[in-house]
């Protein structure tokens, strides 16, 4: 990556941190002081969403524009980096854990799950400008060669070599299967191996002050994480997570995009089936869960901003990785 490159990455960055971090924040910031940035605390806000979706918009053309013929690949980083920011400037889950407890707190992880759904949309909407400003600058540049000649239509040439026959190249049905079924799998073992990676690094990163539940002892129950854990458990465990995955499994950025979504719906499902704590003989705080599934404390802004920057970051040094070495076996 040229020093120009990681400039136009540091400017984009830079502009969905000021556009969600300022403008956003006034639509998304909690009522209460302290608060989780959660529809599932204050509710669905329509304005709220109609800014995220025009800032997703307006942020990743701008970014697109900046990064010109890399504008593909750097204009969405504008939203998960504004994502980010409005991870780190939100609250934790005390005080919804503590407000949803037995039968509330199953409805709650549910209604996370939906809220992952908004925030991967937003994600999904960048690419999707950034997509869209590409193929229309392609069209322009091509009608403009067009129109002043620069790309004039070959001759056919046909039966004028030699007597080399021109025939039609066909290719085989079956191939294409073949080939098809082949990256679909190798794309699905990558999502998979990158869950799995994940998962296993939250469960060990996101701890916190944990106590036996019962005389027994047997059960570990704890508090959620610091926001501050949180983010810094989030991105090393996506990061790491792409990386190695994408080490072993050589396919495209899109396929390592699904693991937020897919990480934190089984971390809400557990959520759902672990929530309701067994009736003992001690007095434990409601906000307490299972030590075998903190990770799904962590909130849906998190999990997908956080989550999906970490990724990107994650897949280009884990490229990078890849071009330097074949770069030296060449040379050498």
């Amino acid at each position: 990556m040229t020093t120009i490159v990681k400039i136009k990455v540091a400017i984009v960055l830079a502009l969905g941190v000021l556009g969600y971090g300022i403008l956003g924040w006034r639509f998304f910031e909690p009522t209460e002081p302290g608060g989780a940035i959660s529809f599932v605390a204050d509710g669905i806000n329509w304005s709220s969403v109609g800014m995220g979706i025009l800032l997703a918009v307006l942020l990743s053309g701008i970014g697109t524009l900046i990064g010109r013929s890399q504008g593909e690949h750097i204009g969405p980083l504008a939203v998960p980096a504004g994502l980010a920011t409005l991870a780190i400037r939100s609250g934790g889950m005390e005080r919804l854990l503590i407000e949803h407890v037995e039968g509330a707190r199953v409805t709650m992880f549910y209604g996370m799950m939906a809220e992952v759904l908004f925030w991967g949309f937003l994600v999904a909407v960048g690419f999707i400008v950034a997509w869209a400003i590409r193929v229309m600058s392609m069209a322009s540049s091509k009608d403009s060669d067009d129109a002043s000649g620069a790309n004039p239509q070959k001759s056919d040439k046909t039966g004028s070599g030699k007597g080399k026959s021109h025939l039609p190249v066909r290719h085989s049905g079956g191939f294409r299967k073949r080939h098809t079924s082949s990256l679909l799998l190798s794309g699905l073992m990558a999502s998979g191996f990158c869950v799995v990676v994940t998962l296993l690094l939250l469960l060990i990163l996101v701890q916190s002050d944990t106590e036996p539940l019962g005389a027994a002892g047997n059960i570990q129950v704890g508090g959620p994480a610091s926001v501050k854990q949180i983010v810094l458990a989030v991105g090393l465990a996506f990061f790491l997570g792409a990386l190695a995955s994408h080490q072993l499994f050589e396919v495209r950025l899109g396929w390592f995009l699904l693991c937020p979504v897919l990480v934190s719906f089984l971390a809400y499902s557990l959520g759902v089936y672990k929530s309701v704590l067994p009736v003992t003989d001690v007095p434990v705080a409601p906000q307490f869960i299972p030590k075998s599934i903190l990770f799904a404390t962590i909130l849906p802004v998190q999990y997908v901003g956080v989550g999906v920057l970490a990724i990107v970051i994650g897949y280009w040094y884990s490229f990078e990785m890849r071009y330097r070495h074949r770069a030296r076996h060449i040379s050498s």
